[in-house]
């Protein structure tokens, strides 16, 4: 089974329901949280309905997003939306000032490497902006969308690949020289770390 679709990226980033209600919120919170200034240049990993893509589009110098949904990415058909593996990105060095990441790193495997490439890609002191939902178990938080995506409950263990904190974020990025300089729990809804990451 394909894990990532259109109609997975539809039902996440939907506009109406709980679904809406929550992308609204998480957008009005952390186009609060995020400072990003005229001349930002930004990359948003896993964008999924690009609302905040949007938002600091009218803020920022650059926005880019890259997304591994390729259904996805071909349904949006938006020139700054792209399909990249976080991964393995074909960025120029220190192209972006900021990396946003909105709870889409608990679905990494390779999350590390993905650090990596991170570091490679901001400018020396440039950060990364992230949330990871809080999470009594493994795939706790996805448990909506693994039911409403795929009619399955235990899917949400293949969605959250990670149980995330920032005691663990700190442990995998020690290599990468990316250091963790602020962390507190938001409520978007659902409770989930806010994080930023520092090139040093």
């Amino acid at each position: 089974m394909k894990l990532y679709t259109a109609k997975y990226s539809q039902t996440v980033g939907g506009t109406t329901g709980y679904a809406g209600f929550r992308n609204r919120r998480r957008l009005q919170l952390l186009t609060s949280l995020i400072p990003i200034t005229p001349q930002s240049r930004v990359l948003e990993i896993g964008p999924n309905n690009c609302l905040l893509l949007d938002a600091f589009k009218v803020k920022a110098k650059t926005v880019l997003g890259i997304d591994i949904n390729e259904d996805a990415v071909k349904k949006t058909d938006r020139p700054d939306l792209v399909c990249m593996d976080a991964a393995a990105m074909t960025f120029a060095s220190s192209q972006f000032d900021a990396v946003i990441g909105i709870e889409v790193f608990e679905h990494i495997t390779n999350l590390q490497q993905v650090f990596g490439e991170i570091r490679g890609v901001v400018v020396q002191g440039g950060k990364c902006y992230m949330t990871v939902p809080f999470e009594l178990f493994r795939g706790m938080q996805a448990l909506g969308d693994a039911w409403q995506v795929y009619g399955n409950l235990a899917m949400c263990r293949q969605l959250h690949v990670h149980k995330l904190n920032p005691r663990k974020i700190q442990k995998m990025i020690a290599p990468t020289g990316l250091r963790l300089v602020a962390s507190r729990l938001i409520w978007i809804p659902g409770p989930s770390y806010f994080i930023v990451l520092q090139k040093i």
